[in-house]
């Protein structure tokens, strides 16, 4: 499993000293671009070959705060592929005690240079193998197969 860690930054946080909503919607994309890059499909090579991943659906449930300088350990996996729309679950723990502090969802789509949705295996047929074989691997992981 690919896993992050990264620390809370303070301009990350809220008036409540813990870090605000909006910022584990940007870790999922921090996450999502090495995750992507872990399966050999990185990012600015996906852009150069015309081929953009726009995000379609966002679901976050908050569990414990992080707070300033909190070490977070982001898991994830991809749990469907259709060749033309992915989902891929996150999970987010304190490195330190182990608690969820958070459970995502994000959806997305392939996209070409002008925005039209695409099936990934006509433009790039290696990227649709990678991806079928990063959901079967991991389903077959996450259900013990």
């Amino acid at each position: 499993m690919i896993e992050m860690v990264r620390a809370a930054n303070f301009y990350e946080t809220d008036a409540m000293g813990i870090v605000h909503h909006s910022n584990y919607v940007r870790w999922m994309e921090e996450f999502r671009v090495y995750y992507m890059k872990c399966h050999g499909v990185p990012f600015d090579e996906m852009i150069k070959r015309g081929i953009s991943s726009p995000t379609l659906m966002i679901n976050c449930e908050y569990k414990n705060p992080v707070r300033f300088g909190e070490a977070v350990k982001i898991t994830a996996r991809m749990t469907k592929y259709t060749g033309v729309r992915c989902v891929i679950e996150y999970e987010m723990r304190n490195a330190e005690t182990g608690a969820i502090c958070a459970v995502c969802k994000s959806e997305h789509c392939f996209t070409d240079s002008d925005g039209k949705i695409m099936i990934l295996k006509h433009k790039a047929p290696d990227y649709d193998e990678i991806f079928k074989r990063v959901v079967k691997e991991e389903n077959e992981t996450e259900t013990g197969e």
